[in-house]
Order: structure tokens, then C-alpha cells, then sequence
């Protein structure tokens, strides 16, 4: 529709094709202001056409697309400054021009790149994800870092978001975890570290969840700010954040979330994010206190006058049948099926001889590492 109006328009603006008219509505899109005055109109024009004179001002004054109030140029409808905004970022990944890179395309990428959104769609379908694109990525990234006065870290969220989609919606590839690390891995990989990933304001109701396999991983210097899948990306007890902070990431409804023992280092800002780590540290405290019960209840069924007994099977699971951790017990070895040579019939328990500790602090209070240990196994 928009080529169709401009086509219209060739014969009223003479000169101006219609590349040359969606070249200035571009331009015009990329102003801040929403809008460009009439003077500047004026020094756009002449990076398009090298020659005309004021009636052409005139002429572009009256353009379908346009209207002009207060000596400035506005679109008559908010639906064409997003079109042309898309074409501006569609061309800026297109021809890979590290020349583009600007404050005002800063703004826009920040402000209308985001995860899940129409406008990330709608540009990300026109183009490819191969390693030219993610390489033209790494140098906007490392660019935009030394402009000043601009929010580096949303612009790069809004450039891992725009890939995102890209893979999503492609062909070529699959979107899932491996996928999606790989990406991150090319990204912002450093000595086999993560460094200065970003992930601000990523949500939505994609069925295709942005999340990532950082198990094993060292993270260091990155941002998570209201990026709502943080807890269900792969985390394990290798898995080391640096120097990053973390805002706004409380879990998803229904998302059941496990914090990884030495996750944070000592030079993360986890201010934001305290309450969850109270509420998890409770939680745990509880649950160990709960396993703790249990397995007292255990040990204590097989002691008897200083030593651990066999007991019957049946007598076994008819007396804990309250206690959810035999099965676990059983798999682990601490409780082993016994047959005594006197009575080879008769289905037994007994305490593995690991275990011999816990008597005394079944008896008299003392430490035993072993049943520490166990409880914290089956926390």
C-alpha cells in the first residue's frame, strides 16, 4: 500500500522516485521529536536529491503520508512512523553498515526491538541468521558501548531479543536450548566465559521460552533486569555469577525455582533480589529441618540397646508409612535388605554400617557427618 501511495505521488514530486520518497520518510521516522521542521526537511532532502528548490517542500507538504502543522512535518498516522521506523531497522541489518550506528538508531532499536513484540517480528521475517549477522551484532555491540548518554544495556538486550526472534522464526535453524546458548556463546563469549550479557525487559506469552543452559558456566559483568525466565534457565552447583546485577526477577507463576550453592559471588548486586534469596534460605532451613524429622524417625525404628537391628519389611513400611524417604533411603543404600542365615524367609531392613555415627547422636546428641551429609543429599 505505502509503494502504491508514492507511486501515485512521481508525477506531483517530479523528481523524487519512489526509493527517494521512502528514503526521506525514513529519515523522517528516525527523528526524535516524532516530526522534523521544515528547515531540517530542507538538509534531508539535499542527501537525496542534489537538485530541487522550495516547491518541492511544498509538494512533499501535501503528501498522502504526511501533514504539516507548525512548520513541521508530522505522519498523519502514528501506524506509518512504526512502518517506516521497521524499514530503518530492517535496512540497518540489511546492508551491515557499521556507518548507521547513531544515537537515534540507538533509540529506536532500544525502544521498539523488543522480545515477543509484532514490530521484532514483522523486521526479523525479512532477514537471515548467519554468522555475518551475529558478527555485524558484536560490533554494534562494542560501538554503542562507547556512545555516550545512551542506556547500553537495554540496546543490547533489544539486539540479543531481535536475534532471538530471527532464530525463532527462521528456517535455517531451531530455536531451542542449545540453540539459544550457542547463540549467546557467540555473542558474548570471552575465554570460555559469558561476559556482558544482557537480558532487560524480556517477557511475553511466546510458547517458545527465551531461556538458556548456563550450567557449568562462568557469567560475568552481565544484566538481568525483569527478564522473567532467569529461574528456569539450566543452573548448576558449576555455575558462578561475577560482578552482575539482577533486577526484577522473581519467578513465573507456577515456576518452582532452586538457587545453586555459591550461584552469586561476593561481587554481584543481589539488593534487588534479596527477598527471594530470604525466602529460598527459609525455605531450605524448613526443609531441612523437615528431612532432619524423618530421618530420625528411620534410624531410630532400627536402634535398639546401643546398635542398629534388622527389622521386618513389612513392619518397616507399615511404621514409616508417613515418611517419604525410604524409597530415596533404599536407592541410596542407606537402608539395605537383609537376610538372616536362621530365618531365610523372613523379608528384612538393616542400617547400612556406614551409618554407625548416628547412634551417637541418636543416643547422645553428638555431630555425626554422615547424617548431616544425608540431609543435605535430600534437600
Amino acid at each position: 500500500m505505502i509503494s502504491q501511495v508514492c507511486r501515485r505521488e512521481i508525477i506531483k514530486l517530479e523528481s523524487m522516485s519512489i526509493d527517494q520518497q521512502i528514503e526521506l520518510f525514513i529519515r523522517i521516522s528516525a527523528n526524535k521529536q516524532n516530526g522534523i521542521n521544515l528547515y531540517d526537511i530542507k538538509q534531508e532532502l539535499i542527501n537525496i536529491i542534489k537538485d530541487f528548490d522550495n516547491s518541492l517542500i511544498e509538494k512533499i507538504k501535501g503528501h498522502p503520508l504526511v501533514q504539516c502543522e507548525n512548520n513541521m512535518i508530522y505522519f498523519r498516522y502514528d501506524v506509518f512512523d512504526t512502518y517506516f521506523k521497521g524499514l530503518l531497522v530492517y535496512y540497518f541489518f540489511k546492508q551491515k553498515e557499521l556507518s548507521g550506528v547513531d544515537e537515534e538508531l540507538v533509540r529506536i532499536v532500544s525502544g521498539y526491538l523488543k522480545y515477543d513484540s509484532s514490530f521484532t517480528e514483522s523486521v526479523a521475517e525479512k532477514l537471515i541468521l548467519d554468522d555475518e549477522l551475529i558478527i555485524f551484532c558484536i560490533e554494534i555491540i562494542e560501538a554503542v558501548e562507547k556512545i555516550e548518554g545512551v542506556n547500553y544495556e537495554v540496546f543490547v538486550s533489544s539486539v540479543v531479543s531481535f536475534l532471538l526472534t530471527i532464530l525463532q522464526k527462521g528456517s535455517e535453524r531451531q530455536s531451542n536450548l542449545s540453540s539459544r546458548t550457542d547463540l549467546l556463546e557467540k555473542l558474548f563469549g570471552v575465554d570460555g566465559k559469558l561476559v556482558g550479557v544482557c537480558l532487560v525487559d524480556i517477557f511475553g506469552s511466546s510458547t517458545s521460552k527465551p531461556t538458556f543452559d548456563f550450567r557449568g558456566k562462568e557469567l560475568v559483568g552481565c544484566t538481568f533486569n525483569n527478564y522473567e525466565y532467569f529461574w528456569e534457565c539450566n543452573m548448576d552447583d558449576k555455575t558462578v555469577f561475577h560482578d552482575s546485577i539482577f533486577k526484577g526477577i522473581d519467578p513465573r507463576v507456577g515456576v518452582n525455582y532452586r538457587i545453586p550453592e555459591g550461584v552469586f559471588s561476593s561481587s554481584c548486586d543481589l539488593t534487588a533480589i534479596q527477598h527471594l534469596l530470604s525466602e529460598k534460605q527459609h525455605e531450605s532451613e524448613s526443609t531441612q529441618e523437615a528431612i532432619k524429622s524423618e530421618l530420625e524417625k528411620v534410624f531410630k525404628l532400627f536402634y535398639q540397646r546401643g546398635n542398629f537391628y534388622p527389622r521386618k519389611q513389612e513392619e518397616v513400611r507399615k511404621k514409616l508409612s508417613a515418611v517419604k524417604l525410604l524409597r530415596q533411603l533404599l536407592d541410596k543404600g542407606v537402608i539395605k535388605n537383609y537376610k538372616d542365615p536362621k530365618k531365610p524367609t523372613m523379608k528384612q531392613y538393616r542400617i547400612c554400617e556406614n551409618y554407625k555415627t548416628v547412634i551417637d547422636y541418636i543416643e547422645q546428641g553428638s555431630p555425626s557427618s554422615e547424617f548431616q551429609m544425608l540431609v543435605e543429599e535430600l534437600t
